[in-house]
């Protein structure tokens, strides 16, 4: 039997933030300790002279008997028509059998996860005062990953930039309004991040553009990144102490993508795996004053833990659809 759930099934499940972060967490901790299994990332460009790309995801939890494969899509111009700008579709397949157990939508789980990962970054890995929080990027997962941020730390200001200095503002706005922080928007990378206490590069490039200002790395901070295309300048390194990641990908893309290529960034530059640290047997961070940065490429036993939990919920609410096929 497949179990198949739609983005309005949920949609109504609405996990808490607890729950989702439970199944994060939890996910990071089997990539880290080796329970997980992570297979290379394949990505593609559909349309040749287009920034669109597709990625093909595949990981395991042995010990559950559970296999994922997910296809999850870049699509930019997505947002001025109202789709989803991360489409795609996940499966869950029985590793015994190679039966199709689970279908869901990816777009939600892919951002809830994304979200959350670097909602743990923060709450783990930054200063203990930390109060100030810089967003480049007002996306979905941006947006999300400063809610979960603000609902973790006693923020004191937000600051958001984008590239549309409209959309930036009310997105501004509304998050102001949702979660009572204050929150500001402002006109260019270095006056979002100067001062920050955390920093988050959510920008969505398009393709390697080095943008962010390397300066505004302050004692006791912290930068996380995440996305397909780094925005980091040549030379980061000389800028942070310590340097944590969800997992060790040396393929070329990413935040430290051009960092990995060239040399400057190798796995002995590896400080730390998330999940060692939320396991307690790594530590984020040495010193307040350490500058840390933090880059996730994403897990797969991440998104299947949030599947098997969203699938978990439905069948206690009665929702989706199961199908023999």
């Amino acid at each position: 039997m497949i179990s198949i759930l739609t983005d309005a099934d949920l949609c109504d499940i609405g996990l808490s933030n607890d729950a989702i972060r439970n199944a994060v967490e939890a996910g990071l901790i089997a990539q880290a300790d080796g329970s997980a299994l992570a297979e290379p990332t394949s990505v593609f460009n559909p349309t040749p002279g287009a920034d669109d790309l597709i990625a093909v995801i595949r990981g395991a939890l042995p010990e559950q008997r559970l296999a994922l494969v997910k296809t999850v899509g870049g699509f930019s111009g997505n947002a001025a028509k109202g789709l989803a700008t991360n489409p795609g579709l996940l499966t869950l397949i029985e590793t015994d059998t190679g039966q199709t157990t689970g279908l869901l939508p990816a777009s939600r789980i892919t951002s809830e996860r994304t979200a959350m990962v670097t909602a743990i970054g923060a709450t783990r890995l930054a200063h203990p005062e930390a109060r100030v929080l810089g967003c480049i990027g007002t996306g979905g997962i941006s947006v999300l990953s400063t809610r979960y941020i603000a609902a973790a730390l006693p923020l004191d200001e937000i600051r958001l930039h984008g590239r549309d200095p409209s959309r930036t503002q009310a997105a501004a706005e509304q998050l102001q309004k949702d979660i009572g922080v204050p929150v500001v928007a402002t006109p260019d990378w270095e006056s979002c991040m100067s001062r920050a206490d955390i920093m988050i590069d959510g920008s969505a490039l398009p393709n390697n553009r080095a943008l962010f200002p390397a300066d505004v790395m302050a004692p006791g901070c912290l930068l996380i990144v995440f996305g397909a295309y780094s925005s980091l300048p040549v030379g980061i390194t000389a800028h942070i102490d310590r340097l944590v990641m969800d997992r060790w990908v040396p393929d070329g893309r990413g935040g430290l993508g051009p960092h990995t290529t060239s040399g400057e960034i190798s796995e002995a530059t590896l400080s730390a795996l998330i999940g060692d640290v939320i396991a307690g047997k790594a530590t984020g961070r040495h010193s307040p004053s350490d500058r840390v940065l933090f880059c996730h490429r994403g897990v797969a036993a991440c998104d299947l833990m949030l599947a098997q939990a969203y699938l978990s919920a439905a069948a206690h609410k009665g929702l989706g659809t199961r199908l023999a096929l």
